[in-house]
């Protein structure tokens, strides 16, 4: 799999101005391919734009290689141009007119607010961009987070995403970090599996999916061991300085106590 970052060559409100400056009104023109590169915030320089990639891509698979392809969004204005190109060079595609439709394409981006994260790409927005121009593509759907030391995800985070995939009838990874799973209270992470193990039953296939990801000590792999279904987990993880275990460890145990008081908490107030 070839995975990369997605940046508009310049920031949305900049290309938005300039558009409206040229074209003599208050409105901007949709982005196109051109615009975007294969870079990761805070940069937004870049000796690769999408449309040499996917050209080289297209070469690679033309002369018998076998690769994926996995495209990060950081900003919701790279989207429409890049599906669409997609879907135009034949990936994604449900129909037997897609020359790639077969390659393995994930589609990703943080569409729901985090622990301490910052503000997501629009959820709905994307995954409507997404799965008109590329059907069979996978949608690689996570949380934004920062370095908070707060471990876990709450209940609310878990419904925002959970309303997002239920309706959805397309392959969907959730990526989410494995501390902040393992340290999240019982009745969210169960919800979350729940998303994984019973929504490949309601569609009629197997395409829900776990992507972990980010620093897991030892107590977090055997639990991911133990407590996940094998066949629809994929995991990209990584040791951890000790100060990091001692957090995590630490949330293990202390944050479903707090989680569980604070849903008690809403839901009192909702009544």
């Amino acid at each position: 799999m070839l995975e990369a970052d997605l940046l508009m060559s310049r920031p949305p409100e900049r290309a938005a101005e300039d558009a409206a400056e040229d074209a003599g009104a208050s409105s901007s023109s949709g982005a196109s391919a051109s615009e975007v590169l294969m870079c990761h915030p805070p940069a937004r320089e870049s000796d690769l734009g999408f449309e040499d990639f996917m050209s080289d891509v297209v070469a690679a698979l033309r002369e018998g290689r076998r690769v994926g392809i996995k495209l990060d969004f950081k900003e919701i204005e790279c989207v429409a141009p890049c599906v669409d190109l997609l879907r135009a060079t034949g990936f994604g595609r449900s129909d037997s007119s897609g020359e790639f439709r077969a390659v393995p394409l994930w589609l990703n981006a943080d569409v729901v607010r985090g622990p301490g994260g910052r503000e997501p790409i629009a959820g709905a927005d994307f995954v409507s961009k997404c799965v008109a121009a590329c059907p069979n593509a996978t949608l690689s759907l996570g949380w934004t987070h920062t370095g908070t030391p707060v471990l876990g995800y709450t209940t609310e985070m878990v419904n925002a995403m959970r309303e997002l995939v239920e309706p959805l009838r397309c392959g969907v990874t959730l990526a989410a970090s494995a501390a902040h799973l393992f340290a999240s209270a019982n009745p969210a992470r169960l919800a979350l599996i729940d998303v994984i193990v019973k929504g490949s039953s309601t569609t009629g296939v197997h395409d829900r999916s776990f992507t972990l990801w980010g620093p897991a000590p030892r107590p977090v792999l055997r639990w991911i061991e133990n407590a996940l279904p094998a066949e629809k987990t994929f995991v990209d993880v990584k040791g951890c300085a000790w100060r990091e275990e001692a957090v995590i460890r630490a949330y293990a145990y202390t944050r479903p106590v707090w989680a569980a008081l604070h849903d008690a908490y809403v839901y009192a107030r909702a009544r």
